[in-house]
């Protein structure tokens, strides 16, 4: 199976990388000329922006998934880059979208605990242009967005974990999202991680 990984250069998505190929898959991969990979076995870098269709179309060639990681899932070039994509993928039948955002939303009328619990993850909507769920939702696409519940920083023990502890948190993070993959039991979802 090969698979294409959407985001920002960062650890987290090092971490996507190396649980992807280290589970058998073949991976595509934008860079922006930044970053340079190390040849390895099934990883292919494709050279571009990945918010540009032509590069989109480029690395999707061949793809059965796609695995996306948004930084902020508010922002207008998110809400642009998820409309391309999405675009792309329904021309060339690509059925499975992972997308990882840590966008949290927080309900300030709610106690703490009782925000622990409360499972509501929501994008903005802008007046110009849709949110990111409405576009999937009006996609053929089996999609699952990965996201922290609304909960304060502080009390997120992911986000402290991932504080304390990088490299375990980035692999475990890694493992969730590339099991996500091949996973039906939270299509056209939101799974939130534990909090």
């Amino acid at each position: 199976m090969r698979v294409t990984v959407f985001g920002e250069t960062n650890r987290a998505k090092h971490f996507i990388l190396n649980r992807a190929l280290s589970a058998g898959y073949s991976v595509n991969v934008i860079e922006n000329g930044k970053k340079k990979h190390p040849k390895r076995k099934n990883l292919k870098v494709f050279s571009g922006r990945p918010q540009d269709v032509k590069s989109i179309n480029r690395a999707t060639k061949n793809t059965d998934a796609v695995l996306c990681l948004l930084q902020d899932a508010l922002s207008d070039k998110s809400e642009a880059f998820i409309y391309n994509l999405v675009s792309v993928m329904e021309s060339k039948s690509i059925r499975r979208l992972v997308i990882y955002s840590c966008t949290q939303e927080q309900n300030a009328g709610a106690s703490m605990e009782t925000s622990r619990l409360v499972a509501l993850f929501k994008f903005k909507k802008s007046p110009s242009h849709s949110d990111i769920k409405e576009i999937l939702k009006k996609s053929n696409i089996d999609w699952t967005i990965v996201g922290h519940p609304p909960v304060t920083r502080t009390l997120s023990s992911d986000i402290t974990k991932s504080q304390e502890y990088p490299e375990s948190f980035g692999a475990d993070l890694a493992k969730r999202l590339v099991s996500q993959i091949t996973d039906s039991s939270s299509i056209r979802e939101t799974l939130l991680l534990s909090a």
